[in-house]
């Protein structure tokens, strides 16, 4: 997936939002989106 594609994901958009704030770990981006941990974690791989 290229770089703009990723970014027209609409979770991956939140996951940045939230990580521009502040560095933060997994669990807490999962409690927020309410996303599964490994969804998360996958946004975050590629």
């Amino acid at each position: 997936m290229s770089k703009i594609n990723s970014l027209l994901v609409p979770n991956r958009l939140k996951i940045l939002k939230i990580l521009q704030k502040d560095s933060t770990c997994v669990c807490e981006i999962v409690e927020k989106l309410k996303l599964k941990h490994n969804l998360v974690s996958h946004h975050l791989k590629t």
